[in-house]
């Protein structure tokens, strides 16, 4: 039986989450309509057909917000980007047993920017997919395909802490799980790793 590729999600599985992703949201009291224009703007970032800090600037304008976007991302991209170390720990021990560990993430260029610089967030895996880079992002089908087309032939296990991209890679043929904690984390690997093969 080949070993499975091992491909987890960045924000709330590798790096722990202390924001909400609505954070912008509630910081400066967006209404609906606010709102869904920046998740719109958001969604074009994430998928690298638009520049956050170019775009930004006319958003913060509107939402009456003295600081500059530089500041503000800044200090969105200094605060929930802590590498949760037991995570580490089980890509590190799965890695050093011959599985294939890949990160699976969606993030604007910039946001990967920063993860790059301070947290070198590649050199633990040992394949990088990046939603700005493929052009495509989670839970959109052809992003799994893409991803999956890496690794033909072989079972893709992947953990994810949000609902509507676990069951859209289930849907693609993954075996996939929500992410709770490590712990969890090592128990569905021993269900994977001890299945039988198909």
């Amino acid at each position: 039986m080949s070993k499975p590729v091992v491909l987890l999600d960045a924000d709330g599985v590798f790096l722990r989450t202390v924001r909400p992703g609505n954070y912008l949201e509630q910081l400066y009291g967006l209404n609906a309509a606010q709102a869904a224009r920046f998740r719109s703007m958001m969604h074009q970032c994430l998928v690298g057909k638009a520049d956050l800090k170019l775009e930004l600037p006319a958003f913060l304008k509107e939402w009456k917000v003295s600081e500059s976007a530089e500041a503000v991302l800044e200090t969105a991209f200094s605060t929930g980007n802590q590498i949760d170390d037991a995570v580490a720990e089980v890509v590190k021990t799965i890695r050093g047993q011959g599985i294939i560990c890949g990160l699976v993430t969606n993030q604007d260029r910039h946001r990967m920017e920063y993860l790059d610089r301070h947290l070198a967030i590649r050199e633990h895996f040992d394949a990088v997919f990046v939603s700005c880079e493929l052009g495509l992002k989670k839970p959109d089908a052809d992003f799994y395909h893409v991803v999956g087309a890496h690794f033909p032939s072989k079972q893709l296990a992947f953990w994810d802490d949000r609902p509507d991209n676990v069951q859209a890679a289930k849907e693609c043929g993954w075996t996939a799980f929500e992410f709770l904690d490590a712990a969890k984390l090592k128990a569905d690997l021993k269900v994977v790793l001890d299945a039988e093969p198909n």
